[in-house]
């Protein structure tokens, strides 16, 4: 017999896209590893950059 954990995800967090593959997205779950989703699970957030990062970005590209 086989047991079926879920997979280990923190509602409201936010995670990040690691790659697309098929249309789903492969997330780093909390506890297993990376796994495919459906996209229809998630909501799309975009995080801007605070100026540290962008400056550090901006500076890094001038090299």
């Amino acid at each position: 017999m086989y047991v079926t954990r879920p997979l280990e995800l923190t509602n409201g967090k936010i995670y990040d896209v690691i790659s697309i593959e098929r249309d789903w997205y492969r997330i780093e779950t909390d506890m297993l590893g990376d796994y495919l989703f459906p996209p229809g699970m998630f909501e799309i957030v975009e995080i801007k950059p605070d100026n540290t990062t962008q400056k550090r970005q901006e500076a890094q590209k001038s090299e």
